[in-house]
């Protein structure tokens, strides 16, 4: 079992990675959020929509690899049940 936790350690520290991404947008959406719209200039708009669009490439990448690290975990568990 062993050679398998290291082999779920890349993906974990990728998804640790990214949700650290997310925080660090969060707090740049929520300093954007509380200026009154009035006062948002067109640059600081696109930087929210580019914010906006990054959030949903982490968030497909994160279900890619939750599904990977599942189909992982399936995988060993079939082939330590097919030992018995």
């Amino acid at each position: 079992m062993t050679g398998i936790m290291q082999i779920g350690t890349p993906t974990n520290v990728k998804i640790a990675a990214l949700l650290q991404e997310m925080d660090s947008i969060h707090v740049a959406n929520s300093s954007y959020w509380r200026q009154p719209e009035q006062t948002r200039n067109r640059e600081e708009r696109a930087e929210y929509q580019r914010r906006q669009n990054r959030l949903q490439e982490i968030r497909a990448e994160r279900a890619q690899l939750h599904s990977t690290r599942l189909d992982l975990w399936l995988y060993v568990l079939k082939e330590d049940t097919s030992l018995d």
